[in-house]
């Protein structure tokens, strides 16, 4: 599917700030020491595997990524993952789950 730019995914990218993604990981790291930086079915970066994990567990995170969000514009957060602007739109976010 081809990423279409609305207002919600233009201001999620131009939100993006890659170090306070890194800290993000970082702090997923740190909160839970045993996170896994994989996903069992799925192959999806390192950082972005670690997050998902840490915020939804295994199994929720892989079904996660297969549903429409509506804070995505009910896009599937898996169509993002394949482009550099994808990947900062999932970021950005991730980093704003509560």
């Amino acid at each position: 599917m081809k990423e279409e730019s609305t207002e919600l995914m233009d201001s999620l990218l131009n939100a993006y700030n890659e170090e306070a993604w890194n800290d993000y990981v970082q702090a997923c790291r740190i909160m839970d020491p045993a996170v896994r930086s994989q996903l069992n079915h799925i192959e999806v970066p390192e950082d972005l595997a670690v997050v998902l994990n840490y915020n939804l567990g295994e199994h929720d995170a892989e079904k996660w990524l297969f549903r429409k969000v509506p804070a995505l514009d009910n896009i599937q957060p898996y169509e993002l993952v394949h482009t550099e602007r994808g990947m900062r739109i999932l970021k950005e976010a991730l980093m704003r789950f509560p």
